[in-house]
């Protein structure tokens, strides 16, 4: 029988190593794509032409379906309001992968892994704080993301004097629920991937580079929704990426804790 307490316990301390031991680097990969989605804001603000025509057209239908009223730069407004969610979603999948890697794949590799058996935990319990450790963190990363991508968009359109008027209401932020899910799901997979396959390099062919792919599915499968059918419901984007990806990850739970084994990483 796991014991959360004991495990969140365990997952607190990973914390604290994995802080100390990256510091600032920690936090230099969001604010790195904070400042891009920023960048991204102001060009769709001051240079609407200089997106791709695809990115037009999608942006053009979301503006026709979720607003009655748009004053200021229309492409920017769109971007911020309806695309914004879907993207720190793929970034919470893309950043919880190198953070499991520090975490499950350093250690199975280096022999500390055994260190963490040894300990006065069961082999449950190490692994569910592996990958808490890895969803934390990454969770971390992602709301650095949005406050200064997200906050910084938003700045944008308040320093061009934009203004709108939603014609789906609040719901059409909804999906800012989805990268919490889309988050521990990459957190488990990756987990499962770099204590499987260890020397899994980042970029690179082979078992672990091809199984981690799937951390990556949810999250591009929103996204791919969302550009190919602008027209789907914030509220289907948020039902389907919050509760559907929750569900498919507590089935992947359930699966790995009947697959974990120490002798498979040892």
């Amino acid at each position: 029988m796991t014991d959360w307490g004991r495990v969140w316990r365990l997952s607190r301390a990973m914390i604290d190593v994995e802080v100390e031991a990256r510091n600032r680097w920690l936090v230099i990969y969001p604010v790195g794509f904070g400042l891009l989605f920023v960048a991204l804001a102001a060009i769709a603000a001051t240079q609407p032409e200089s997106l791709t025509g695809t990115t037009q057209g999608s942006l053009e239908d979301a503006l026709d379906r979720y607003f009655t009223s748009v004053s200021g730069p229309r492409f920017a407004v769109a971007l911020v309001v309806i695309q914004a969610p879907v993207l720190v979603s793929v970034f919470a999948a893309v950043v919880a992968v190198p953070t499991a890697r520090s975490l499950a794949g350093r250690r199975a590799s280096s022999g500390e892994f055994e260190s963490l058996l040894a300990a006065p935990y069961t082999h449950g319990e190490v692994f569910a704080s592996l990958v808490a450790t890895s969803f934390v963190l990454a969770l971390i990363q992602t709301l650095v993301l949005g406050v200064i991508g997200v906050g910084g968009a938003w700045g944008v359109l308040l320093a061009v004097g934009a203004t709108f008027t939603l014609a789906v209401g609040p719901v059409v932020y909804a999906p800012y629920f989805v990268p919490v899910s889309v988050a521990l799901w990459a957190a488990l997979v990756a987990t499962v991937v770099y204590l499987a396959y260890p020397e899994t390099a980042m970029s690179g062919t082979g078992t672990g580079n091809a199984l981690m792919l799937v951390a990556f599915v949810p999250a591009f499968a929103l996204l791919g929704l969302t550009t190919v059918a602008p027209g789907v419901s914030p509220l289907l984007v948020a039902v389907g990426g919050f509760v559907g990806v929750g569900v498919l990850t507590a089935i992947g739970a359930a699966a790995v804790g009947k697959w974990f084994r120490p002798a498979r990483v040892l």
